[in-house]
């Protein structure tokens, strides 16, 4: 389960990386 949880964790950051991203250029 820990690593589907680190999974999900590097998701979530990449995804917030991204969103961040999104919100600097926009």
């Amino acid at each position: 389960t820990s690593n589907i949880f680190a999974k999900l964790q590097v998701a979530d950051r990449a995804e917030a990386i991204l969103r961040a991203r999104d919100a600097g250029m926009g």
